[in-house]
This record gives structure tokens, sequence and C-alpha cells, in this order.
């Protein structure tokens, strides 16, 4: 009572208190709508009463006051003085850096690989630190032969890198998902896409288990710092439809803004 917890899954917390669990219809009406989680642009999880720590930001707790303060630690550096010149180097640099930091391992070490921009990158960087690593990329078994798929290219990058690649066969049909989901939904807690990369995910992961890996790369993610996914550009041309323009507007920006 008049304390705070803190975990990183829900259970944990319902756990603790012993109650029930009461959707937050606000933040589910707004996923549904916009396929958009509401803890991305504030605290709200689909938990009355829950609230999650937007990324950046530090929280401070007084335990004599009870009192809870956050401040976002993050700083924007904008450095009009750097060429594009730099900003590519530094940001090579740094992508470099990190995926080498991660390589760190005395443990055996599997990369995803969907023949994508991300994960491509991030296995052309990884194949010239450590060249003993094994590379995963799951595929429909109704695909055909010459379909042009994440297989497709991640053999195409697998043949000219030399990699281990690893194809893992994925049969998609409703009670293989319906199997799955229940497995999922227990561990993520909340609705998420979980057929765009959660459920070949999960297939990736067990034969990485049968394999040893201990340690795991993808490229998930990667796109934010590059750019920005189309969701603003979808929200403001549904917006336009429904003659809300200046919400419309307020999409068109920001999709632009962070393009």
């Amino acid at each position: 009572e008049n304390g705070i917890i803190i975990a990183s899954e829900y259970k944990s917390i319902f756990k603790i208190l012993q109650i029930k669990r009461k959707v937050n219809l606000s933040a589910l009406s707004y996923f549904m709508n916009f396929k958009m989680s509401p803890f991305l642009t504030n605290e709200e999880t689909f938990y009355e009463e829950i609230k999650s720590v937007k990324p950046g930001v530090v929280l401070k707790y007084n335990i004599n006051t009870n009192k809870l303060s956050q401040k976002f630690k993050l700083e924007k550096n904008n450095n009009p003085s750097l060429s594009s010149a730099n900003i590519y180097n530094n940001l090579k640099e740094d992508i470099f850096n990190s995926i080498k930091h991660r390589l760190v391992s005395d443990v055996k070490i599997g990369t995803f690989l969907s023949g994508g921009i991300d994960s491509s990158l991030i296995a052309s960087i990884s194949n010239k630190i450590n060249r003993d690593i094994s590379y995963y990329c799951s595929f429909d078994t109704n695909r055909k032969q010459h379909d042009k798929d994440d297989l497709y290219y991640a053999r195409e990058l697998a043949k000219n890198l030399k990699l281990n690649l690893n194809e893992i066969p994925i049969k998609y049909d409703y009670k293989n998902y319906i199997e799955v989901l229940e497995k999922l939904s227990y561990q993520f807690e909340i609705p998420v896409n979980y057929a765009a990369t959660p459920f070949p995910s999960y297939f990736i992961l067990n034969k990485m288990k049968k394999d040893g890996i201990k340690v795991v790369l993808d490229g998930i993610g990667a796109d934010e710092i590059m750019g920005f996914y189309p969701n603003y550009l979808s929200l403001a041309i549904s917006n336009f439809r429904n003659s809300f323009f200046k919400n419309a507007i307020y999409y068109f920006y920001n999709h632009f803004k962070n393009s």
C-alpha cells in the first residue's frame, strides 16, 4: 500500500497484488484503430493503473515522501558543422562498434537473417568480425521455388558472403498459428502483430536453442534510426478521408519531420 512496484512483466505485478487484470479500454481502442501501442506516445498501457516508462526517461522515487518524479535524460545533439560525409562515417563506425561489442562471447552466436537491409547489414559486419556465426531464416512451406521472399534474399546474401545459413520451414496454417499464439500471448501479455515477427521468430529461436545458441543478434527496431515507419502517413490519410483536416495536417507534418 502507498508504494511502488517495478517489473518488466505485467504478470509479476498482478502476482504481487493478487488482483484481476482490468483492460484499459482507451488503450485497446487506440491500438485497434491505429495499430500502434499507446505507450509509444504516453505512459498508458493496456492495463488500468499500470504505467510504462518511456524510452530515455529516468524515474526517481522518494521512499520517505512516497513521491515519484521523472526526468527525460536524452538530449538532442544538433551539430550543424558536421558534413554529410562526417555523419556517414560516424554512423558507420557506431554501427560497427555496436555489433562488435555484442559479439564478445564465449558461447555460440546466432543471427536472424531475413535478407532485408537491417539483418543483412548486421550479417555482413558480424561476418567480418567472427566467421563462426550461424545465420537463421524462416520460410513458408507453401512457398514456390522462385518466390522472392525472405529466404530468396537470405540465400543470395549467404552465397555472396559464404555464410552458414540455417533454413527453418514453417507451416502457416490455422491450427499451428493458434497453438503458438497461446504461448506467445502468455509472454507478451499485450496485443501485437503476432504474425509479422513473433510467430516466425518462435520457430527460429526454438531451432537456435536446439543448436546450443546462447547469444542472438537481430535487426528488429533498426528502422527507427534510419527514418520512420509510415504510421503517421497512414494516420494522416485516414484522418483526411474522414474530413479531420486538423489531425491530418498534424500527422502529415510528423511523418515528413521524422522521415
